[in-house]
């Protein structure tokens, strides 16, 4: 089996999607899958 590795984002990116999930009604997993 492999070992999975756990996805790293910037606190940039963590950032602009907290700001687009709250103030924009972004879903987090819609976000992540729009810009990935």
């Amino acid at each position: 089996m492999t070992k999975r590795k756990n996805k790293s984002y910037t606190t940039e990116f963590k950032q602009e999607a907290v700001a687009l999930v709250t103030e924009q009604g972004y879903s987090v997993s819609g976000y992540i899958k729009d810009t990935h």
